[in-house]
């Protein structure tokens, strides 16, 4: 009895320890925390828009696609492109790592040192005539007064006088003292 006891201890050894032996030979489950991962993922969101009703234009393209997930290199650089239509202009990049994208040539660029995900931006196009303005605006007035007017143009009599040649403008006094506005 005790050799069939023993039989089946070492059975039972070889069976635990054959897969163990091999997992171990090839490095199965082993990874180097030095060299980190050598592919980075670039998610690019659906397109979003800054209006509603854009279900009844055209819609932009972007490439890679929109919507999807897509693998790089680590430390690589990943071009995205944007196709606007007649009627929606691209915006920006907005998301987690939007500001991490950068124009170049007429496409864009985003530097693959981590995993990134972006939102393509699209507004409507401005109407004929309009002029699209993005960024900040910054107005200076010397409310209410104007550079061609302060407070003595309303206070002393004027010396001289001006009138304006067409109908668009009316005839004004100015007091030629020069002061700082």
């Amino acid at each position: 009895m005790k050799k069939k006891y023993y039989k089946f201890i070492f059975s039972l050894l070889i069976i635990l320890l054959v897969p163990v032996i091999i997992t171990g030979c090839s490095g199965f489950g082993t990874s180097d925390p030095t060299t980190g991962p050598t592919d980075h993922s670039l998610r690019i969101n659906e397109i979003e828009y800054n209006f509603s009703g854009y279900e009844n234009y055209e819609k932009p393209q972007v490439e890679p696609e929109a919507g999807k997930s897509h693998t790089y290199e680590k430390n690589s650089i990943a071009y995205l492109d944007v196709f606007p239509t007649e009627d929606i202009i691209f915006y920006d990049w907005i998301g987690r790592d939007g500001e991490d994208v950068e124009p170049d040539n007429g496409q864009y660029r985003i530097y693959m040192d981590s995993d990134k995900t972006i939102t393509p931006l699209f507004g409507l196009a401005p109407e004929d005539g309009k002029a699209l303005v993005q960024g900040n605006i910054e107005i200076n007035h010397n409310f209410p007064y104007s550079v061609l007017e302060d407070e003595s143009f309303y206070e002393t009599p004027t010396s001289s006088s001006m009138a304006a040649s067409t109908d668009k403008f009316t005839s004004q006094s100015f007091d030629f003292a020069e002061e700082d506005i």
